[in-house]
């Protein structure tokens, strides 16, 4: 590597909206010079955009296979893979299965640093066996990290949420007046497999506690611009450094000219805070009875959208 140029491995949850968004970071990485070793298994690494001719002698694919795991399908290597959510628990136990195979990989291959996903806790304890330092690189906004609150709470040793009741108000380490919290049928849907511990061992809350007291910077897919006050309450928080750094949009390919997309036209042409944006995330599987209901309800609110 040139002077002052940097390897960075990647390591992101199994699942593509989470694969894509560590891509896109990855590709900003190396168009400053930097050197990135993606890791994932075969079937994800072929699931991705290609990277452009530009940048790829600059990022690495690195397959890690995942080891067979009972009750989880052979071909199985993302959530969308899994034909029941009721299996996510034995995605995440294979996830776990490449400890020793990347523990492998980073004294071969030594990298400068470590960006992680919530999942992979283990991560940094098998880095500082070679003094790799690790970053964590949330993709969900510091809002609702700062709703879960700090690793004490996260790993039940301090104020511990013990019902799904608990989730329905607003924390008391949020200073400022918010709307954000649950409602009791979504509280009750995200305790189980979000605070107790499921076949893996660990929940998904130790795992975002772990990640959180064992990295020395925590990254937000978010901006300043978008939540200020939510950025600064999370350093204070988590009492370690926060880093916007935006949210990532593909990057236009270098080749082609880049020219204002008709969406982004259409948007400057309509009211402030008038246009219903709905979106599903990366891996929503909606019933054609609820694509209907849903694109009547659009329908009869009479305002302008953009459904994703």
């Amino acid at each position: 590597m040139g002077k002052g140029k940097l390897h960075i491995a990647m390591v992101p949850w199994l699942a593509m909206g989470h694969l894509i968004p560590f891509m896109e970071l990855s590709k900003r990485i190396a168009q400053q010079g930097h050197k990135i070793s993606f890791v994932s298994t075969p079937r994800n690494l072929t699931r991705l955009p290609k990277v452009h001719p530009s940048l790829s002698h600059l990022i690495q694919l690195i397959h890690l296979p995942l080891p067979p795991t009972k009750n989880l399908p052979a071909d199985a290597e993302a959530s969308i893979d899994l034909p029941s959510d009721d299996l996510r628990p034995y995605l995440r136990i294979a996830y776990d299965g490449l400890e020793s195979q990347l523990s492998e990989f980073l004294q071969m291959a030594n990298p400068d640093w470590i960006i992680i996903d919530y999942a992979p806790y283990w991560v940094p304890r098998v880095a500082a066996e070679f003094g790799i330092p690790c970053a964590f690189l949330s993709l969900f906004s510091s809002a609702s990290l700062s709703f879960f609150g700090p690793p004490s709470v996260l790993n039940g040793s301090t104020l511990a949420r013990k019902t799904p009741e608990d989730f329905t108000k607003v924390p008391e380490w949020v200073p400022f007046d918010s709307s954000i919290y649950y409602r009791g049928h979504e509280a009750r849907e995200l305790f189980e497999p979000g605070v107790l511990p499921d076949e893996s061992g660990v929940s998904e809350a130790y795992r975002f506690a772990k990640v959180i007291e064992d990295c020395k910077v925590v990254a937000i897919r978010s901006c300043v611009e978008f939540e200020e006050h939510w950025l600064k309450l999370l350093s204070d928080i988590y009492q370690r450094p926060i880093i916007p750094v935006g949210f990532f949009p593909p990057l236009p390919e270098r080749d082609v000219p880049f020219l204002r997309h008709d969406m982004t036209d259409w948007l400057d042409k309509q009211k402030q805070n008038s246009v219903v944006y709905a979106a599903f995330g990366s891996e929503a599987k909606l019933k054609s009875t609820q694509v209907h209901e849903i694109a009547l309800g659009l329908q009869m609110s009479q305002l302008p959208f953009i459904w994703h």
